[in-house]
Formats: structure tokens, C-alpha cells, sequence
């Protein structure tokens, strides 16, 4: 049980584009085509199917959460320096778990572009092999490909429009969060959101990343570039699938 729930690579390993990695990712796609070919299926529903929904996600992020960060702390391998729940993808879940509970549309139409700047980004490019042996597999794919699943849904749930008022309050929101990880990160010497990957999260002497300032920037520069670019395609996308759904 403790190799299942603490490691990450035992046995069958799912690395970056194996066949294995790109049989995931087609899954993931043709299950979110699925979901936008029956649109009105979910553009009708009725507001209780539409809460058990919501709350069904929810409840599998919670599980998720407790099994995980439970069996760290269970078996005493918990390190704030490495599980704090800040990371982007984690803070996705997290905002979806409110959203969830809540039904509040204004935390959805941030969820939805979260979804596609860090879910759809690790479902692509995961930065780890993982193995079907060990729980870290389960809770990748429900942070990732669940969560993305369900952000099409939501989409027509919510009968959701594009609003460039809704553009601002994301970007501004999104770089509120941004911005206290990255001074978190700085201070603490931590590695949240990977903007310091070429430094191992064990070092303690904070003057040593400060030194670091400059490819800390360049890395810090690419980070918002990317997740600019896939701010955009968010919107690209959503543009075109209401014009095609009229939702």
C-alpha cells in the first residue's frame, strides 16, 4: 500500500509521447468531442442534474486530495518546500472544488481558462512518468484529464459566453496568483509552478536564487508568454465552439 500510494514510476511507466501517453491524450479528446457532438444534452439539463454534476466533481477532487496529501502525511514524507496545493494545476482543482460546491458562474469563467493554461498543458507535456501501479497516475489523470473533461461540459452547463469583461477579471486574477507564487517562490526557495527548475528545491540559501535573478526572469518572461499563448487558444476555441453550438 505504501508503494502505491508514495511512488511514482513502479512498474509500466506512461513517458512523454510513448504510445501509451498519446493513447491518454486521444481518450481525453474524443471523449471532450463526444461531450461537444450531444451539446444539448447538457445546454438542457435540468438545474438538479446540473448541481449533481457539479458536485460529483467536487467530490472526486476532494477524495483526491485527502488520499493524496493524507498518505504523505501518514507515512511522515509531507515537505511544504514540495506539497503546498499552490501549483497551478492543484489550485485549478481547488478552484473548481469551490465552483463545484457553489455553482458560482463568476469562479467558472476563471475555472475555464485555468483549465486550459495548466490541465491541457500537463495532459500534452507532463513533466513526470507515471505508472498504473501507483496512485500518483490516478490523481495525475483526475487533476488533468478529469478536470478538463468537465470544463467542456461546464462550458455548456453554464451556457458560457465570450465576455472581454470576463478576459480582464481572468488575467487579472491569474496574475494576482502569479505573481504572489513567483515572490513565494523567490523567498522560500521553492520550485511552485516549476519557474525555478534548474534549482533543486532543497537549497536553503535564498542569496543563491537571488543570484540567479536574470535566468530567473527569462524563465519567468517564457512562463507568461506560454500561458499567454494558450490564453489566447482558450478564447479561440470558445469563440468557435459557441458559433457552432449558438449556446
Amino acid at each position: 500500500m505504501k508503494n502505491f500510494l508514495l511512488n511514482q514510476n513502479y512498474g509500466l511507466t506512461i513517458e512523454l509521447f510513448s504510445k501509451y501517453h498519446l493513447l491518454l491524450i486521444l481518450i481525453t479528446f474524443l471523449i471532450c468531442a463526444l461531450i461537444i457532438n450531444n451539446k444539448e444534452l447538457f445546454v438542457r439539463m435540468s438545474s438538479k442534474k446540473k448541481k449533481l454534476i457539479r458536485i460529483i466533481l467536487a467530490i472526486l477532487l476532494i477524495i483526491n486530495f485527502v488520499i493524496r496529501r493524507g498518505s504523505f502525511l501518514y507515512f511522515d514524507v509531507y515537505n511544504w518546500r514540495y506539497h503546498l496545493d499552490i501549483n497551478f494545476c492543484n489550485f485549478t482543482s481547488i478552484m473548481f472544488i469551490i465552483y463545484g460546491l457553489t455553482g458560482n458562474n463568476k469562479i467558472y469563467n476563471i475555472c475555464f481558462y485555468m483549465a486550459f493554461i495548466g490541465p491541457l498543458m500537463a495532459i500534452v507535456f507532463p513533466s513526470v512518468n507515471l505508472a498504473p501501479l501507483n496512485y500518483s497516475f490516478y490523481s495525475f489523470v483526475i487533476l488533468h484529464h478529469v478536470v478538463f473533461i468537465f470544463n467542456i461540459m461546464f462550458m455548456y452547463i453554464e451556457k458560457k459566453e465570450y465576455k472581454r469583461s470576463d478576459d480582464i477579471k481572468a488575467i487579472i486574477f491569474l496574475g494576482i496568483y502569479h505573481l504572489i507564487i513567483y515572490i513565494f517562490n523567490i523567498f522560500c526557495g521553492t520550485n511552485y509552478n516549476e519557474t525555478l527548475s534548474f534549482v533543486n528545491n532543497s537549497i536553503q540559501n535564498n542569496r543563491l536564487i537571488i543570484a540567479l535573478a536574470p535566468y530567473y526572469l527569462v524563465r519567468l518572461i517564457s512562463h507568461i508568454i506560454v500561458e499567454i499563448a494558450l490564453f489566447i487558444f482558450a478564447n479561440f476555441i470558445l469563440k468557435k465552439l459557441i458559433k457552432k453550438s449558438k449556446i
